[in-house]
């Protein structure tokens, strides 16, 4: 398990728990108090995970002497967007919880943009101290990235303009370099780089567009991917005859977000597109190719 896979671990867990929002509808008291414990669970969780990541993955490669390590050009920069999408999805799942406690909307922002960015800085330091890795400037600049990015449109708007998503498709590659890129699919869609694509969703109802494609529940998607990475570093990857390429998309996405509805099941579907890209026909540029794709 690698440091990577403990941050996506991480991040599914503060999803499960963010879709649990909504689905009581009591007291403001009681929803108070589901807040907090949602919050002590949060903490808890978090601690206990960091205890167990710095025992069993760090245990044996420490060094007395903290160390810088760029890798600003390794998988053409789709760490970087899985690092700023955990801690914008960390930020969004803990505002909701915020609102029932003594604070301005404004500090609320803060605080669940502060605690998210800050919930990763442990993993920096520990790789700092680690003989085989070194702290990330870049993975660091990354996490607040995602931060700043979910305040500054909760700054903006008490309503969502742009999703910031994530979609996943098999690819041929992890199965040549498995210990790598994931043994196993379960693995796979943490660790393969491969198959995994990041969308900025954008509401064009909300931004004012109502007649685009003349349905609210149609968003305009732009994604990024790359393809043909087995290694981190473009060097060792081309030395090994593989051609890495960056891959832009275009495309359309499901905007779930509008549709009213009590039922359980239906509101657990809703908050999850809102992290997860359901496929949709997109256009995808890679190298000289143009194609269109189901994503």
């Amino acid at each position: 398990m690698s440091y990577k896979s403990f941050l996506r671990g991480f991040l599914a867990f503060f999803l499960c728990l963010q879709l649990q929002q909504g689905y009581t509808q009591d007291t403001l008291a009681h929803e108070a108090r589901t807040n907090r414990r949602w919050l002590y669970t949060a903490a808890g969780t978090y601690t206990v995970g960091m205890g167990v990541l710095s025992v069993m993955w760090y245990r044996n490669m420490m060094s007395p002497n903290f160390h810088t390590f760029n890798d600003n050009n390794q998988w053409c920069g789709l760490d970087k967007l899985g690092h700023a999408f955990t801690t914008y999805q960390i930020a969004d799942a803990i505002f909701p919880r915020l609102a029932t406690g003594p604070y301005s909307r404004s500090k609320q922002i803060f605080l669940s943009a502060s605690v998210a960015a800050l919930a990763m800085l442990p993993i920096e330091v520990l790789d700092g101290f680690s003989k085989n890795y070194g702290a990330s400037t870049g993975d660091a600049l990354a996490n607040t990235t995602g931060a700043i990015l979910w305040a500054a449109q909760q700054l903006t708007s008490c309503q969502k303009y742009i999703h910031y998503k994530y979609s996943y498709w098999p690819t041929q590659w992890a199965a040549q370099r498995p210990n790598v890129l994931g043994a196993s699919q379960a693995e796979r869609w943490l660790k393969d780089y491969n198959g995994q694509t990041y969308w900025l969703s954008f509401d064009m109802y909300r931004f004012g567009h109502r007649k685009f494609l003349g349905l609210k529940f149609i968003n305009l998607a732009l994604g990024y991917g790359a393809d043909q990475m087995l290694y981190g570093s473009p060097q060792e990857n081309t030395a090994a005859g593989f051609l890495h390429q960056k891959q832009w998309y275009i495309g359309l996405d499901w905007n779930l977000s509008h549709i009213k509805t009590e039922r359980r099941a239906l509101k657990w579907l809703i908050k999850a597109s809102e992290v997860i890209k359901l496929p949709m026909p997109a256009l995808r540029w890679q190298g000289q190719n143009t194609t269109l794709v189901f994503l």
